[in-house]
This record gives structure tokens, C-alpha cells and sequence, in this order.
């Protein structure tokens, strides 16, 4: 989405404005990934990527909430990205700007994001919410990324699935055992 939004949206540049909802869960090839992608919008003459910070770090909201998330109990999505992602688009707002958000959902992620359309308005940020990449495949993505010389982050090449959360609380057997093979640490 941010590259869709950089080299073929029409909006201007200096409009643009790239956030990454710092979990402090995330493995060290996705904060390298993360500091890369930002200096390549900067070379494209896009904004670097501004990082939102939660009141409490994965680890910190689990002691909080005396437990680790689960599939059932997944606050972690709301403490630790919807709420930082809340406050900014409301200080935006305060600061006078129209805020439009894009989202890079897509169908293909779940039944939930089957129902979703390309753009709705989100009560729960006051914005509209535009997903310009809701129908595109996993492949479409990879190749599109391909096309303006962005890598893959280098974990979906030891077998990650998910790059958010690492691991995720919806991480899989599969996928715990690789990530047990080349980061024990994060499984211990």
C-alpha cells in the first residue's frame, strides 16, 4: 500500500504520512526492515516512517493483563496498534488536517477481511479507511514490491508467516517450530 500510495496514487508526496505501530515484540530483521523501507520512501521523496509507541510494550500489557493473548483474548492488537494508530490520527485531526487512512488489507487474510469493502468510514477513528490492495493476491503483493526493488523482510525466507508480532499469538504449530530453530530465544 505505501508504495501503491508513493509511486501511483496521485497524492502528493509531502501529504503522505507512513506509520509503524511499534509492538516491541517484533523480531530484529523487521525493525532493520522497517528503518530500510523508510529510507527508501525518503529516497522517493516521501516522509520517513513515523513510529507509534503503545502506553505499554507487549510484555509490559501481558504482565498488566496478568496473562498472555490468545486467539480468544487478542487485546494485544488493540493496546498495541489501534489505540497508538487512534491517538495519532486524532492529534492529526486536532492539528486541522483531513485524515484519509489506507489500510494494505487484503480478502485473502481471513474470513473477517472477506466482508470488508475498499473504502469504508471507521467510527472507531473518525476517518475514512481505504484499502486500494483489499483484492490483490499474496503474489500481486510480493511482485508488486518486486517491481519498485523493495525486498521481502527476510523472515518469510526462514518460514515466517506473520512479520507483526514475533511470534504472534496466531502463529501456528508449523511456524513455532521454525521460529524454535533460528530464534530458540523467542520461544524460550
Amino acid at each position: 500500500t505505501a508504495l501503491w500510495l508513493i509511486h501511483e496514487s496521485g497524492v502528493d508526496k509531502p501529504a503522505l504520512r507512513f506509520a509503524f505501530a511499534n509492538t516491541h515484540h517484533e523480531d530484529k530483521l523487521t525493525y532493520d526492515y522497517i528503518r530500510m523501507l523508510s529510507d527508501k520512501f525518503v529516497s522517493w521523496g516521501a516522509p520517513a516512517i513515523t513510529w507509534l509507541e503503545p502506553e505499554r510494550g507487549f510484555l509490559e500489557l501481558a504482565k498488566w493483563k496478568q496473562r498472555f493473548p490468545s486467539r480468544k483474548a487478542r487485546f494485544c492488537t488493540q493496546h498495541l496498534k489501534v489505540i497508538p494508530t487512534r491517538k495519532d490520527v486524532e492529534q492529526l485531526q486536532m492539528a486541522g488536517y483531513d485524515v484519509i487512512m489506507y489500510a494494505g488489507t487484503r480478502r485473502e487474510e481471513s474470513r473477517d477481511r472477506e466482508a470488508l469493502q475498499p473504502e469504508s468510514f471507521e467510527d472507531g477513528f473518525g476517518a475514512i479507511v481505504r484499502r486500494p490492495v483489499l483484492a490483490w493476491t499474496t503474489e500481486q503483493v510480493f511482485a508488486y514490491a518486486e517491481r519498485w526493488g523493495v525486498p521481502h523482510n527476510p523472515l518469510y525466507d526462514l518460514g515466517a508467516v506473520r512479520v507483526g508480532c514475533f511470534p504472534c499469538i496466531n502463529s501456528n504449530k508449523g511456524e513455532l517450530r521454525e521460529i524454535s530453530k533460528y530464534r530458540p530465544e523467542r520461544i524460550d
